[in-house]
């Protein structure tokens, strides 16, 4: 038989054939042949498209980084590409035909390939992702994602594996890493949180001996007036409590002299000698005039307790509670505080408009509105009193309160420093250059705006614009006494 025999036509084409001969016999001798020949054409075409579709798949198998096997349904490798050999330390001659379990000194021998192999795959036909940790002779221990594909070659009847690996080791290693930088990322936020926390608080403390010092600064300009709105209400408490003793000393005369009558006798003439005793000693007219004296007292006596009282409320220094107020409120308690040193140099004009309450520190707006006042009374520099004007308006969304004044105004070069920390106008001595500072921040810890116009000459004004509080948010943080 002659598998590949080349013929040739009358037109000196050719074509491959194969034939093969049977001897004819007669009584034993060979008398002559048959010849069968086939034309091979079409199957040496359909050998070549075979060996080039192999070619082409074992050139895609040769470029692929990772390692790659073919095995037969008895385990045995049929090819592996270059990434197999390079990972694995092992030569083609004695890779290819052996069992991939003898493969290396047995390396491959892992009970968990096994099982993949013998019980998962005929089941499934198809696995990825199955990780196998081994010890490997020469390369160490290696984690391996494996993923495999069972095909079945009906031309032949039988079946191949292919077997695709990822070396993962250095992937989980950094994984592993990454895993425990993250916990000590975390482990250090924790220790960060709790560093700001602390720093936050330290920074909370010293917020409040600023604002301690810029408050006794304020008050320290504003004490000698604070003294005189004390002590003229005590001087005509003091007058009219002399006057009363004198007044309840003699009614203890008279009625003592009217006592010892009625004791002796009660005619006639000695209820003439008791009128004329009562009119002698003014019992009717200290008696009304008492009863003025007594409350011009209390009214004195009021006085003193608001003054007090918006002191206390002004020297309180709280950061975080909040309650529902009225502005215009908040604004006449820092007036009172400050109205014995702005009513010599300016009038008082007020245009309130009605406003909602919001929620808001009561004390820090009252900290703002008195420098805004201390502020505007001292911009007055002028012979004759100035105008201060305190105005309140809402809109839909805002609410709104203004102080003016009718003083030198604000250069416009220096504006835009007004908020600086420690910048002041003043003499030396004479301010901290905190006051708007720390106003500027208390209204933005609120949400709101501290904005300022000033002509030079005219006079400034600074407006406060905090947001309005909804209903539901006035339910869940009912005012609190302060």
């Amino acid at each position: 038989r002659v598998d590949d025999e080349l013929f040739w036509r009358s037109d000196g084409s050719s074509f491959p054939v194969e034939y093969w001969s049977e001897p004819q016999l007669t009584e034993g001798r060979i008398t002559g042949a048959v010849v069968t020949f086939i034309d091979i054409t079409r199957r040496k075409e359909l050998d070549a498209k075979i060996q080039d579709a192999r070619e082409y798949a074992e050139n895609i198998v040769e470029t692929l980084r990772e390692p790659l096997v073919v095995l037969d349904s008895d385990m045995k490798i049929i090819t592996a590409n270059q990434g197999f050999y390079a990972t694995f330390k092992v030569a083609p001659e004695e890779t290819i035909g052996n069992s991939i379990y003898d493969l290396g000194n047995r390396q491959w021998d892992i009970p968990a390939l096994r099982v993949l192999f013998e019980e998962i795959l005929p089941q499934e036909t198809v696995f990825n992702g199955y990780e196998v940790v081994h010890d490997f002779p020469g390369i160490g221990r290696k984690m391996i994602l494996l993923n495999a594909r069972e095909i079945f070659r009906k031309g032949i009847g039988s079946h191949i594996i292919l077997l695709a690996m990822e070396d993962i080791t250095a992937r989980k290693h950094a994984e592993a890493l990454l895993q425990k930088q993250q916990c000590e990322l975390q482990a250090l936020n924790a220790h960060l949180e709790e560093r700001v926390k602390a720093e936050v608080s330290k920074g909370m403390a010293k917020d409040l001996v600023v604002i301690r010092q810029e408050k006794l600064a304020s008050l320290g300009t504003l004490v000698a007036g604070m003294a005189h709105e004390i002590n003229s209400p005590l001087g005509f408490i003091s007058c009219n409590l002399r006057i009363l003793n004198n007044y309840f000393d003699q009614i203890v005369r008279f009625d003592r002299f009217r006592r010892d009558l009625d004791d002796s006798d009660s005619s006639s003439a000695n209820l003439d000698a008791v009128a004329t005793r009562r009119v002698e000693r003014e019992i009717d007219y200290i008696l009304e005039d008492g009863a003025d004296l007594i409350r011009g007292t209390l009214d004195g006596a009021r006085r003193i307790t608001k003054i007090v009282q918006d002191l206390k409320l002004y020297a309180r220094v709280d950061l975080r509670e909040k309650e529902a107020i009225m502005l215009d409120h908040c604004l006449e308690s820092a007036l009172a505080i400050c109205n014995s040193e702005l009513k010599y140099v300016a009038t008082i004009r007020k245009e309130y408009e009605s406003l909602p309450k919001i929620l808001c520190n009561q004390v820090q707006l009252s900290q703002v509105f008195l420098n805004l006042l201390v502020n505007a009374g001292q911009a007055i520099v002028s012979e004759t009193p100035g105008e201060i004007v305190l105005r309140s308006w809402q809109d839909g969304l805002f609410v709104y309160v203004s102080v003016s004044d009718t003083g030198k105004g604000i250069p416009e070069e220096i504006r835009g420093r007004i908020f600086d920390p420690f910048f002041t106008t003043r003499d030396v001595g004479k301010g901290t250059g905190l006051g708007l500072s720390i106003s500027f921040g208390i209204i933005k810890e609120h949400n709101g705006e501290l904005l300022v116009e000033s002509v030079v000459g005219v006079g400034t004004t600074f407006t406060v614009k905090l947001p309005r509080t909804p209903e539901e948010s006035m339910t869940m943080h009912p005012q609190e006494s302060s």
